[in-house]
């Protein structure tokens, strides 16, 4: 993890077509920050987060994304997040003891992580030789969680991370959050549980 780093907006805007979802938007995000972006379905919260990871290009402006000041590539953003969102999909042909050795290939773990614990945390050892187009839709949610909190990234981008939880699986995530203290965590989501400990909140029809 590095000592210091940074995700500065410069006047940056998304549109589609001809409506503004944001634009004109100068602000910056550190590591140990909670920011929470609110909004209505369809507001734009999930673009907004997916701009910010440089998933979606912006329509005007510039991100930097910096460490100790000094800029990462666009190219090698995705070296340094993780992400959660209803719109990326999991390997469906992959079990899940194939896909964490394969996510945990290309991202380090946190000190303290292996294999026993995830599956530990979440439930999911009598299912880890399961393919995941087998897995029920918790499950799934269960394990995108751990493939975004358990490596060892400045950044989590969370897009409505407890869909489809039950109580247990909420209580995850809540665990997971507080064992952030150090990330920079943004969370896309009109629910109070999924956002609860943000101290900073962003709304995103404030950003046209």
């Amino acid at each position: 993890m590095p000592e210091a780093f940074e995700i500065r907006c410069e006047d940056i805007g998304k549109k589609f077509g001809r409506d503004w979802i944001f634009k004109g938007f100068n602000e910056s995000f550190k590591l140990g920050e909670k920011v929470a972006v609110l909004g209505q379905n369809g507001s734009g919260k999930s673009t907004f987060l997916m701009s910010l990871s440089g998933f979606y290009a912006l329509s005007k402006g510039k991100i930097n994304w910096l460490i100790d000041d000094k800029a990462i590539e666009d190219l090698d953003w995705y070296q340094h997040y993780t992400l959660v969102s209803p719109l990326l999909e999991l390997p469906e042909d992959f079990t899940i003891d194939e896909f964490f050795d394969l996510h945990f290939q290309l991202k380090r773990m946190k000190p303290g992580w292996n294999k026993s614990r995830m599956y530990e945390r979440t439930g999911l050892e009598p299912a880890k030789n399961k393919f995941i187009k087998q897995l029920s839709s918790g499950m799934r949610q269960r394990l995108k969680l751990m493939a975004a909190f358990v490596p060892d990234v400045p950044v989590i981008f969370l897009d409505e991370p407890c869909t489809n939880l039950d109580d247990k699986g909420i209580a995850l995530y809540e665990e997971l959050v507080s064992e952030c203290d150090s990330q920079l965590l943004m969370v896309a989501s009109n629910m109070k549980v999924e956002y609860a400990f943000c101290e900073r909140v962003l709304e995103v029809e404030s950003l046209r």
